[in-house]
């Protein structure tokens, strides 16, 4: 009896790890599909997003959000924002995941998340940057900054 249940455990616990390994081959695969792309991409984004300055941030984001907010309410979150002051650095971004969605009114879409931690002249955030895909670009889906500097 008692080596039923070792054997039931053991089987589980092969089970369960070799489930892991295979989530983990995944996740490195999806991740370095974008390797090449959406990293160069951020690289080029995120520096011109962190200058606060509304049009530069239009040019970058995905019409889908910027249908999502007005004008003025665009404006305003670009003034929060801005108190992070200049980039000083950002890390490399560390990927999350991948996913497509569809819906009637966007169709479909591939968006692709990373974190993203930086430095600014006010204080250390850890940005989030979900990347829609758009041919062989991307544009800027999601951008959300974590920091403490936002509440000072």
């Amino acid at each position: 009896m008692i080596k039923k249940i070792l054997k039931a455990i053991g089987i589980t616990f092969l089970v369960l790890l070799s489930l892991a390994l295979v989530v983990g081959i995944w996740a490195g695969y999806k991740s370095a599909e974008y390797e090449d792309t959406a990293v160069p991409y951020m690289a080029r984004a995120i520096p011109e997003i962190s200058k606060w300055h509304p049009e530069i941030m239009k040019s970058y984001m995905a019409p889908e959000t910027l249908a999502e907010v007005s004008d003025e309410d665009f404006l305003e979150m670009v003034n929060i924002l801005a108190k992070m002051g200049a980039l000083i650095s950002t890390e490399e971004p560390v990927f999350q995941k991948v996913n497509t969605t569809s819906t009637m009114q966007t169709g479909s879409m591939t968006l692709v998340t990373y974190q993203v931690p930086a430095k600014y002249e006010h204080g250390d955030a850890n940005l989030t940057v979900v990347l829609k895909e758009k041919g062989d670009s991307f544009e800027v889906f999601y951008f959300h900054v974590e920091s403490m500097a936002l509440f000072k």
